[in-house]
């Protein structure tokens, strides 16, 4: 019986997957619990003013929409931050490895995970 190579998944593929599952978790321990540091707070109180002007208008706007979801409180306002991190990972992965090449797009993505 020859095997069908056609539909293993690749190497890579199953460790962005990994690396984005720590990312997910490790940056969402105690997400909520912290009090809001200055720039937080900035970002707290202004969302929906700063949604409307030219800098960072999309971040505002997540932040906005998650406040409309969660509630007005610390895990809403980090929700989108931690997130657009944790995505980070994979497009750093998938944008650099032609370039640099797969093992070095995946050591890339590892210090990603570490900042």
């Amino acid at each position: 019986m020859k095997l069908n190579r056609s539909n293993n998944i690749p190497f890579d593929y199953w460790a962005v997957a990994a690396l984005l599952l720590l990312a997910c978790l490790t940056r969402s321990i105690g997400l909520g619990d912290w009090d809001l540091l200055v720039d937080e707070f900035a970002t707290y109180y202004n969302a929906k003013e700063r949604m409307s002007r030219l800098t960072n208008p999309l971040f505002y706007r997540l932040v906005y929409w998650s406040f409309e979801l969660f509630g007005e409180n610390e895990l809403s306002a980090r929700l989108p931050a931690m997130l657009l991190g944790a995505i980070s990972i994979p497009a750093f992965y998938w944008t650099w490895r032609h370039p640099i090449g797969r093992y070095a797009a995946l050591a890339g993505a590892l210090l990603i995970l570490f900042s």
